[in-house]
């Protein structure tokens, strides 16, 4: 009994150890690109993580407002509304920005209080805009920028830029 269980001790490392070996081929081990760091046959355009992509993929892939999101979505002082499933980030005075992950959708405000109108600007999936009132189309771009460069300073991911 005694012999059998130090056999399954020992095929348990090594099944552990053959694991991790395993796993570690796959990591990428540098910078370049995912078709050169993984063996042919793997490659589909996203690197190996348990968080996916960083946010500046999807800002090349799709558009910035979702690369933004994206980034928002991972920042850790963005809060999650589980009531609307979305990512709310909210800055008084300036910014209110809100991020639904299984839409793609985008939505910021411009947070100013007194008697100017509110700017509400929604990026679709396909990165349309939309802009109520309309006309803001400057704007967004101000604000769509206040929230890359916001979410820059307290996140990991730099600035997607435009």
């Amino acid at each position: 009994m005694n012999r059998s269980l130090i056999f399954a001790t020992r095929l348990l490392a090594v099944t552990l150890l053959a694991g991790m070996a395993a796993c570690s081929r796959f990591t990428p081990q540098s910078d370049r690109p995912m078709a050169e760091a993984t063996p042919s046959g793997f490659t589909h355009g996203m690197p190996p993580s348990n968080q996916g992509p960083a946010p500046a993929w999807f800002a090349q892939r799709y558009n910035r407002a979702r690369g933004v999101g994206e980034a928002m979505r991972r920042d850790h002082v963005t809060q999650w509304n589980k009531e609307t499933g979305s990512y709310v980030y909210y800055v008084g005075g300036v910014l209110y920005a809100e991020y639904q992950p299984l839409r793609h959708a985008l939505q910021i405000r411009s947070d100013l209080r007194g008697d100017t109108a509110d700017t509400l600007c929604r990026w679709t999936e396909d990165g349309k805009l939309a802009i109520e009132p309309a006309g803001g189309e400057e704007i967004c771009g101000q604000l769509l920028d206040e929230l890359d460069k916001r979410i820059a300073r307290t996140g990991q991911f730099p600035a997607i830029g435009s």
